[in-house]
């Protein structure tokens, strides 16, 4: 194992969960456009975002050293800026010619970049502060700035605070507890039944916890029933995303799975382009037929119509035509020689 852990080859683990991962990213983005009028996109929503971005950014600080920083930084931030473009050329030319574009404040899916080009920052400035140290401040900071309505998409501050503790988890992580992890086989026998049950509560409580939804997109401040009691959400939800990201982990499958870990290769690409194409989708009504489709599965039929759409959106924007503009831009030198700094 720890042969394995230091060789230049990749881990089809990470690359199997990192998969799993920018699938959920889609179907949830996929779900959230119809959440208005399908319960079974509420479940499927409440059930992704209860893990996949904490997990998504926990896997990003796993990853992570202090390394070329200020290189990964505009890297990051480049690509923020090009996506926040795209969505918003998409947006105006189907949708709303007054659409603005502000790159300062946003809610839109490029929030994802500049966090991680700010993860990367913090983590350098920080490197020298004892991790369990900060990550404990990290977690209290988070539970109180619910409390601060100042705090929200204005440069993603609130989501930046909010998942920060997950990338800081991520860095102090070896890789080869994660690999004993999954290899348990009672790891796994309980991870499946924590998927499963938490499954079954949000499918028969549905309605009632989708009051959990401001919470779990990471970027809202507490407010109405909440206003008093959002520290205890929060770390519910907190709880909540651990346990399931422990669970996601036992049960992934450890060995190469051919073209879907080939495909957890490429998240960067697949979350840059998908966005995109769901907005194309929406002004074709794709959304609109699949929920009035009637097949030998009656509604349910539409549902499974759509999401497996959601699926194969996924292994679309893994090929290598929409490699562009993410991996020209990460294998690029966006410093020269003359201009590194002890960022680097």
């Amino acid at each position: 194992m720890g042969e394995v852990l230091q060789s230049n080859k990749r881990i089809a683990l990470f690359d199997n969960l990192k998969f799993v991962l920018i699938a959920c990213v889609v179907v949830g983005h996929f779900s959230d456009v119809i959440t208005g009028e399908s319960s079974v996109a509420r479940v499927a929503f409440l059930y992704i975002y209860t893990f996949h971005m904490p997990l998504f950014i926990y896997i990003f600080g796993l990853f992570h050293n202090n390394k070329n920083t200020l290189q990964k930084v505009l890297k990051y931030l480049t690509l923020y800026v090009l996506l926040s473009i795209f969505i918003f050329s998409v947006r105006s030319l189907l949708f709303d010619s007054s659409v603005s574009l502000n790159l300062f404040s946003t809610k839109a899916i490029p929030w994802f970049m500049f966090a991680v080009a700010a993860y990367e920052l913090l983590a350098y400035l920080l490197r020298k502060i004892n991790k369990k140290f900060l990550i404990a401040a990290a977690v209290v900071l988070a539970l109180f700035a619910g409390y601060d309505k100042s705090i929200g998409d204005f440069l993603i501050i609130s989501r930046i605070i909010v998942y920060f503790p997950f990338f800081l988890l991520g860095t102090i992580t070896p890789k080869e507890k994660l690999v004993e992890i999954n290899k348990n086989k009672i790891n796994k026998v309980i991870g499946a039944a924590i998927l499963a049950a938490v499954f079954i509560l949000f499918t028969v409580f549905r309605n009632e916890l989708y009051v959990l939804r401001p919470f779990l997109t990471g970027r809202n401040s507490y407010g109405g029933d909440f206003a008093e009691s959002g520290i205890l959400i929060r770390a519910l939800c907190y709880i909540i995303s651990a346990v399931m990201s422990w669970a996601l982990i036992a049960v992934i499958p450890a060995s190469h799975l051919g073209f879907i870990t080939k495909t957890g290769q490429k998240t960067l690409q697949i979350y840059f382009w998908h966005r995109p194409i769901l907005y194309v989708l929406e002004f074709f009504g794709f959304d609109g037929f699949c929920l009035t489709f009637t097949g030998a599965l009656g509604n349910m039929g539409g549902l499974a119509l759509y999401y497996a759409a959601a699926i194969a959106v996924t292994f679309i924007c893994a090929l290598k035509i929409f490699s562009f503009p993410t991996k020209h831009i990460m294998n690029a030198n966006l410093l020269s020689s003359n201009n590194k700094t002890e960022l680097q």
